[in-house]
């Protein structure tokens, strides 16, 4: 892939989800600098954030 596609971004996407699902959300976000820092505009801009996944396997597409 190239640079500046965003694999470091998708890398620390599936981290984030590993923490949340591990109920370590906040231990995540103060090591990555705070809310203010992994938000884009800091927390005062974006008071909400949404994500959505889909999986293509050999069996069809599942959410």
């Amino acid at each position: 892939m190239a640079n500046g596609a965003g694999k470091s971004n998708f890398v620390s996407f599936i981290r984030l989800l590993n923490f949340m699902t591990s109920n370590s959300l906040q231990l995540y976000i103060g090591k990555n600098g705070g809310a203010d820092k992994l938000l884009y505009g800091g927390a005062k801009k974006t008071k909400e954030v949404e994500a959505e996944l889909f999986f293509d396997t050999d069996a069809g597409s599942n959410v």
